[in-house]
């Protein structure tokens, strides 16, 4: 079948075009049932509109950032070109999550650079939009774009319309659908809107801890009683959240949906998942969005409004990018070059991170709010090589408690505890950590959710020093309490790791091995390869208990090859740690060899609490091999153990004497 519709030129000429059967047959339900548009952003990516998609305006906040650093710092853009090289090559790091990184450095601020999209020029697609409505075949209108050129377009042809952006505006109309349905068309903003600042949703968190009820409820009220119509939305939220949004779940009482995709441009395969779980009431039409849309007007003896001839899409970017330039200029020197360290550890580039930020330590120092959160940044980041003895870091961490940052005390400790207690004992630091496992509750009460559980995994790396610590596990279920209401899934899979260590040191395998899992589907998609190396190690922990042996040296080489890649010093001596005990117990000489190589290779297994416990496996295979002298090597090592404070060491070292 051929019909009228408007060509694909700037100026909408007529001309003729194959329509999908799909799509001829829902046509008829625009007057039948009326129907839901779920616009996406492919629906203002168009020209004249030619607004960015989330890459493109990542790229332009990206550039506008490091021009600004550049001339702050004189940070070379050699790091901006790696960054883009890095994430060019692979796209895996979802937009929300890098989204994340920003806000953790700038909150509001972050938003105000998405308020650049508000735009006027609409084009073809909205313009079909709003001709559609105007022929009353819409019961509403699902966005999740934040801009408002739908409503530019209604607004022109003179179609009344509400919007509904924030919870107060979801209630609103929640209210009004009670009674009867809303006397003018309602648009419903899943992500916010442009003009409502506290209304964006953007990052990983704000996602994670979910949508306010009301949207989720009109929502429902949506799905169960039209048929939707994608259109420029290419489903990716579905490879994160198969059931987001409702759509998965309203299968059985939905009369179904019509989801558009690009030709040429695949459905990606959750969605092909949403259809066969819908079955026959689900149709994926292979046709460009506006085109669909223009017909599905014209269908509807509506035929949209032109738009005006000619390609304007160079000013509109160029506008776009004028004000993300603003934005920029406008934030604090070191919310910037927070900022742009953030991008890069966003894309799993730590190393590139510190660098930046340690151009803007090496500048003059300050004493605002933001300088200190810079500092504290580079401090974190430095600390992730576990080279604790570093002066310059451990300056850092001093200026930080003196400037009173919360983390600058958890900071101090774990330094102090792997460089100094070696030399005045272990016996402080254990008590440390024993105080803190009883009164966690309380010294975190003031602490932000990302502080606290921040907290609670510097003292775990202490306790990496003293068994583990499996006392922490009160404290390590606070934090992924308070890391799950708060939407951060990254904490709470470090946590997560965390805990399943402790769990399988008291043998709650189970338990810790399902932890495992969960921290795991976290890790590995994002990149995370400390929490992931984390894991794994606890995983090498569970294999242990159970007696699988073999497997538990294989999985402990694999967080230790994790925890090369990005020079993760504790990490990779924690894996070591069981791959020699393993060795050391029920292996042969050649097994211990090959493990004592990798030790000495430079690995980073210079700890000396660590040392202290490669020396007491160590012993107990001489004394497995029957070695001359090995009892009073252990002897030697439980009295220096004692004197030291590592009572753990020398209780284990002394039963082997028994």
């Amino acid at each position: 079948m051929t019909v009228d519709y408007l060509d694909a030129s700037p100026g909408g000429k007529e001309g003729r075009l194959e329509i999908p059967r799909a799509l001829k047959e829902f046509a008829p339900r625009l007057s039948s049932e009326g129907v839901v548009i779920f616009a996406g952003a492919g629906i203002s990516v168009g020209p004249p509109s030619s607004l960015p998609n989330w890459f493109d305006l990542n790229e332009w906040i990206l550039k506008a950032l490091y021009d600004r650093v550049s001339l702050d710092f004189g940070i070379d853009d050699d790091y901006s070109t790696i960054l883009r090289g890095y994430r060019n090559k692979s796209r895996s790091y979802p937009p929300d999550y890098q989204a994340q990184f920003l806000e953790e450095c700038t909150g509001a601020s972050y938003f105000e650079a998405l308020t650049s999209i508000d735009i006027e020029q609409t084009n073809r697609g909205h313009n079909a939009i709003a001709a559609i409505a105007k022929s009353g075949s819409l019961a509403a209108i699902v966005t999740t774009n934040a801009d408002r050129l739908i409503e530019r377009s209604l607004k022109r042809s003179d179609v009344p319309f509400s919007v509904a952006c924030d919870p107060e505006g979801f209630a609103r109309l929640d209210d009004e659908w009670q009674d009867s349905d809303p006397a003018v068309l309602p648009i419903i903003k899943i992500h916010g809107s442009a003009d409502v600042l506290d209304s964006l949703v953007d990052t990983r968190k704000q996602r994670r801890r979910g949508r306010a009820e009301v949207l989720n409820l009109l929502l429902t009220r949506l799905l169960h009683r039209y048929p939707f119509l994608f259109a420029g939305f290419s489903g990716a939220d579905f490879d994160h959240d198969r059931h987001y949004l409702g759509i998965w779940d309203a299968a059985e009482t939905s009369p179904g949906f019509c989801f558009l995709y690009q030709p040429g441009h695949p459905p990606k395969q959750a969605v092909l998942d949403l259809q066969n779980h819908y079955g026959a009431k689900a149709k994926l039409v292979e046709m460009d969005a506006t085109q669909a849309l223009e017909f599905c007007a014209l269908a509807r003896g509506v035929p949209p409004q032109l738009v005006p001839d000619g390609d304007n899409s160079g000013a509109t970017q160029d506008l776009v990018q004028d004000r993300i330039r603003d934005w920029a200029d406008g934030l604090d020197r070191w919310q910037a070059v927070r900022m742009t360290a953030a991008l890069q550890e966003a894309a799993s580039l730590p190393d590139t991170a510190l660098r930046i930020l340690q151009k803007a330590v090496q500048a003059k120092p300050g004493d605002t709010p933001e300088y200190t959160l810079m500092l504290a940044d580079w401090v974190k980041t430095r600390l992730r090589l576990a080279r604790y003895d570093d002066i310059e870091l451990r300056t850092a961490i001093r200026r930080l408690v003196n400037l009173g940052h919360l983390m600058g005390p958890y900071y101090q400790f774990l330094c102090d505890a792997f460089v100094m207690s070696h030399i005045t004992g272990a016996d402080a630091y254990i008590a440390q950590c024993r105080k803190f496992t009883g009164e966690y509750k309380t010294l975190l009460v003031e602490f932000p959710p990302t502080m606290a559980v921040d907290a609670v995994l510097t003292v775990c790396q202490v306790a990496s020093l003293y068994g583990e610590f499996p006392e922490l596990i009160p404290a390590l279920h606070f934090a992924c309490d308070r890391a799950e209401q708060d939407g951060d899934d990254i904490r709470l899979a470090a946590a997560r790791a965390e805990l399943a260590i402790r769990l399988a040191i008291n043998g709650k395998i189970d338990e810790g091995e399902s932890l495992v899992k969960e921290a795991l589907k976290v890790a590995k998609p994002l990149h995370e390869r400390r929490v992931a190396s984390t894991a794994i190690y606890a995983d090498a922990l569970i294999r242990e208990r159970r007696g699988e042996y073999g497997k538990a040296i294989g999985i402990s080489h694999m967080s230790y090859e994790q925890a090369v890649w990005d020079e993760l010093r504790l990490c990779m001596s924690r894996a070591l740690l069981v791959q020699l005990r393993l060795a050391c117990r029920y292996g042969a000489e050649e097994n211990v060899n090959m493990v004592r190589h990798q030790i000495n290779m430079g690995s980073g297994h210079e700890f000396w609490a660590h040392e202290l416990e490669r020396e007491l496996y160590e012993a107990e295979f001489a004394i497995r091999s029957k070695e001359p002298g090995a009892t009073k090597r252990l002897a030697r090592l439980a009295d220096r153990a004692r004197g030291v404070g590592m009572d753990v060491i020398a209780e284990k070292a002394e039963k082997l004497l028994i």
